[in-house]
């Protein structure tokens, strides 16, 4: 029950959070979550040339 409890409190703060995120950015929203999943795609890609090229072969 305490599980089910903290489950309930964590996705009502998700929520909020996700309200406040779309409330403060507005129509910059889409404009923000794009530019935060390029610099994510580009840093896993720049991760896994260095794992490559220090991989012994």
């Amino acid at each position: 029950m305490i599980k089910s409890i903290l489950f309930l409190m964590l996705c009502i703060l998700i929520s909020a959070l996700a309200w406040g995120f779309f409330h403060l950015l507005g129509q910059y929203a889409f404009p923000v979550m794009s530019v935060m999943t390029l610099v994510g795609l580009l840093a896993h890609r720049r991760k896994r040339a260095k794992a490559a090229e220090n991989s012994p072969q």
